[in-house]
């Protein structure tokens, strides 16, 4: 396994991509002080001040259901590694604390001659929330954990590496769904409106996930669409469970 530390590079996500073409073995990680090409989801510029947490895993071995888990999987290592400090996840591969945003993640599957793998990278605001983004953002010194970079992140992927384990030998749906929900950002029941290929807005009220981490929401016509990408946010909070009863 390769354990790479920068000082800077581009993006990290190239870089563990380059691990992967060489060879590398799963949970190699790459990380970076600082990034001059960062990404984020739909090719969206991830800005990179120093102090803050870039890294990128290499995973391989993983059955194609299981890979749509992975960016809930590295979430979910986050908050078991910072437990107590209220952080959610926010639909579909974000980080926030209250109503700021804490990190991302990106999840980028390959086919390649070295085989077929899934790069899972990781921005979390350390010590830095970046002020030009068009949320409002946080950082984990700011809400009550002064630890390093270099103390907690190989503990994430140690994390990582056991959830990535269980997912392989149990259904998702047994465990996984209920935890994710239990860390949940969106409360079921409650009314969202999003973005997706078409040009308005939409609006609709959260009914849970499904079987492969699609985002389930009912319309006002009845309809449950089960969205797999877009822009999500609040409508307004809501008391009481809705219209749309248990989760599936």
């Amino acid at each position: 396994m390769v354990e790479l530390w920068l000082e800077e590079c581009g993006s990290t996500q190239d870089e563990a991509k380059r691990l992967a073409k060489e060879g590398a073995a799963s949970l190699s990680y790459v990380v970076a002080r600082r990034q001059t090409a960062g990404r984020g989801r739909i090719q969206r510029t991830w800005e990179s001040p120093d102090g803050n947490l870039y890294a990128s895993i290499l995973i391989r071995g993983v059955s194609p259901q299981g890979q749509t888990w992975i960016g809930s999987l590295v979430a979910l290592a986050v908050l078991q590694e910072f437990p107590g400090l209220g952080i959610s996840i926010k639909w579909p591969n974000d980080l926030w604390h209250q109503e700021q945003k804490l990190g991302g993640i990106l999840c980028e599957g390959v086919i390649g001659p070295s085989g077929t793998y899934v790069i899972a990278g990781l921005g979390l605001n350390v010590s830095a929330a970046p002020k030009s983004i068009d949320q409002a953002a946080t950082d984990l010194r700011s809400i009550g954990s002064p630890r390093e970079i270099s103390d907690f992140w190989p503990s994430i992927v140690k994390r990582l590496a056991k959830l990535l384990d269980r997912i392989a030998r149990e259904e998702p749906s047994n465990w996984l769904i209920p935890e994710l929900l239990a860390h949940w950002y969106f409360r079921v029941g409650e009314r969202i409106q999003w973005r997706d290929s078409r040009p308005e807005v939409r609006t609709g009220e959260v009914c849970g996930l499904g079987p492969q981490g699609e985002l389930l929401v009912q319309v006002q016509s009845g309809d449950r669409l089960r969205l797999t990408a877009g822009d999500v946010s609040r409508v307004r909070r809501e008391d009481s469970s809705g219209s749309c009863g248990s989760l599936p």
